[in-house]
């Protein structure tokens, strides 16, 4: 599937451009999630999550990266790529930190 076919389709499953969540205004998923509140979708025979598929079609992102995409507006079910940043593990956990999500900084770490 090309990603412009898959952003419609994302499109589809989403509420209207003009909807805010918390403040910010989004693309906000309304299909499947995870027991975390993320959106999934069924992509070449895999579940992916529709964070990750909308950075691989905004960003190029390489979807079997190890590599997290972030959310700056800490909305699970946000797909805008305005809003998505390439981290990695470290990177979103202290990313939590700053905005008051994590309960402890890792050993030697300071913000």
């Amino acid at each position: 599937m090309s990603r412009q076919l898959m952003l419609r389709r994302l499109e589809k499953r989403s509420l209207p451009a003009a909807h805010f969540v918390n403040g910010i205004q989004g693309k906000i998923w309304t299909g499947a999630m995870t027991s975390q509140k993320y959106g999934v979708v069924y992509f070449k025979g895999r579940k992916y999550l529709v964070h990750r598929v909308s950075a691989w079609i905004s960003l190029d992102f390489d979807l079997n990266s190890e590599l997290c995409i972030c959310h700056k507006c800490d909305v699970p079910l946000c797909w805008e790529p305005s809003h998505l940043f390439v981290g990695s593990n470290m990177d979103n956990y202290l990313d939590s930190c700053k905005k008051g999500r994590a309960a402890l900084y890792p050993k030697g770490w300071e913000l």
